[in-house]
């Protein structure tokens, strides 16, 4: 989805890049299936300054329990350098729980039980003894 509005800016705020692409994405909540929540808890993936204009592209992230989406869930804002949204881009996932199940792979469970018996070896020993 993308808005824009023609031959215009969307709005005028003050303060970061950030601060103000999160406060339109907060005014506007509803139009994106969010709650003021979810957006206040939007990670900043990237705060990316365009060369010669002094425009940011602030890219948020939705997060589950700290785990970043991975299909849909990112939202960008276009923001000016005097503050103004220029436009907005993204497919923010509505909803507040995750579906879906976790899988690790063997070798991904044999790092993570190489890595716990280090770590309980050093607490056991003050030192690791592979």
């Amino acid at each position: 989805d993308r808005i824009q509005q023609a031959g215009g800016f969307i709005t005028a705020r003050s303060g970061s890049a950030v601060s103000v692409a999160r406060s339109w994405l907060s005014s506007h909540a509803a139009a994106f299936s969010l709650t003021k929540a979810q957006v206040a808890a939007l990670a900043v993936d990237r705060d990316h300054v365009l060369p010669g204009t002094g425009t940011h592209t602030v890219t948020f992230t939705q997060t589950y329990g700290g785990v970043p989406a991975v299909q849909g869930g990112r939202l960008d804002v276009a923001v000016t350098k005097t503050g103004r949204v220029l436009a907005y881009s993204g497919d923010p996932t509505p909803g507040t729980a995750v579906s879906g199940t976790w899988s690790l792979g063997c070798s991904q469970l044999r790092v993570s039980s190489i890595t716990r018996c280090a770590s309980a070896a050093f607490a056991t020993c003050g030192e690791a003894h592979m």
